[in-house]
């Protein structure tokens, strides 16, 4: 199975797989969902997700759940921006 044949999971971005030494290793997704998506189909969900991720070797995972009409576009602060301008 894969991620976007989970029920209710549109779709997927802002996956990124890395390790942190070589040994251990740390998967974050943000999976879109449908509108009428429940707290329970929400557990559901991460459930399904760390199944299929199971034989991965995981340290770690982090899902973030978005509903279809959410932008979770990066926004750029300012505050931190100005420090890595160019002088």
């Amino acid at each position: 199975m894969k991620i976007g044949a989970i029920h209710k999971v549109q779709s997927t971005h802002h996956t990124h797989f890395w390790s942190l030494d070589g040994a251990r290793h740390v998967l974050t997704t943000h999976l879109v969902v449908d509108e009428s998506t429940t707290k329970d189909e929400i557990s559901q969900i991460k459930r399904e997700l760390k199944s299929l991720t199971e034989n991965m070797g995981l340290e770690h995972l982090t899902i973030e759940i978005e509903y279809g009409n959410h932008d979770c576009s990066m926004k750029i602060d300012t505050r931190i921006n100005r420090h890595f301008k160019k002088s």
